[in-house]
């Protein structure tokens, strides 16, 4: 296994960092960049004008809620299923088919908005658990129905997750869209900083609770022994917060999406209106060195 991981991160060190960076090689520059820089009093005046870009970091907060099923993970394999091997197996088609999703974007674009996007995305990965939740509860300890049962419901989660993922990332590019439309100012980096300070924000959140929860089950720990038996009671608690009710409180991520504007002919405009005036602001740039060779 030392060796397993080792050359496994070996090579997704370089392939990852080697895609990573395309992003620098093959990316242009919409717009031309200022060289004043925002106080910190701006940024959040930013933040506070910028009513779209509150609303995901809301959806974010509420959909981390979800995040305690990661945290009641391994002991479900360990102290319910007996084994926390197991998880790598359960794992393998979720693995193989997350890549799959992302090319379910483009033709799911076509028919719908990100908004649309990412609210059933979110519903369809809170009912998944939930169903494994109904069809696994009589046999949460049985193998033989659990394994297949998880390796199922991992690989549609992995499906719809994948999409879900990807999504919140342009619609916070959409709120800077907004924001320029607004102000006339970007601030690619206030928005995407805002955004991965929540992300680590909410992971603590969730694994604080996470803590808590294990307390209020009943969870038992000894200073002499790994593992300590459960009672069926704290089993049957961990499999719930392993499987539906994580699920089911991931879905109060959508609440501030249906209030999520930019969509529809409002973003059309948004887009129409800041592609002419990029062409104006370019062209005047473009005549200004002639105006003065013209004068000299």
């Amino acid at each position: 296994l030392q060796k397993i991981f080792f050359v496994i991160g070996i090579v997704v060190s370089f392939v990852g960092m080697g895609l990573f960076s395309l992003a620098g090689i093959c990316t242009r520059e919409r717009v031309a960049q200022s060289l004043e820089e925002p106080s910190l009093l701006d940024s959040f005046k930013y933040l506070f004008q910028n009513k779209p870009l509150m609303l995901l970091i809301l959806s974010n907060i509420l959909g981390a809620l979800g995040g305690i099923s990661g945290i009641f993970q391994n002991y479900y394999f360990i102290d319910v299923l007996g084994s926390a091997s197991i998880n790598i197996i359960i794992g393998i088609p979720g693995t193989v088919i997350g890549f799959i999703a992302y090319l379910m974007i483009g033709p799911l674009k076509k028919r719908f908005n990100n908004k649309q996007i990412s609210i059933w995305m979110s519903v369809i990965c809170g009912v998944l658990p939930a169903i494994t939740f109904v069809l696994g509860y009589g046999n949460m300890k049985n193998m033989s129905v659990m394994v297949p049962l998880l390796m199922a419901q991992g690989a549609l989660n992995a499906l719809f997750n994948g999409v879900r993922m990807v999504i919140p990332t342009e619609m916070i590019s959409e709120t800077v869209d907004y924001m320029e439309w607004k102000t006339g100012k970007r601030s690619e980096g206030m928005s995407f900083s805002i955004l991965t300070f929540i992300s680590k924000f909410t992971g603590a959140m969730s694994k604080s609770m996470g803590t808590g929860l294990l307390k209020a089950i009943g969870y038992v720990t000894s200073s002499t022994n790994a593992v300590v038996p459960q009672s069926m009671h704290t089993q049957r608690g961990i499999f719930a917060m392993y499987t539906i009710i994580p699920g089911l409180l991931g879905i109060l991520g959508i609440i501030p999406l249906f209030f999520y504007d930019l969509v529809g002919e409002k973003q059309q405009k948004i887009l129409k209106e800041l592609a002419e005036r990029r062409e104006k602001t370019e062209k005047q740039e473009t005549e200004k060195p002639v105006e003065a060779d013209t004068q000299a």
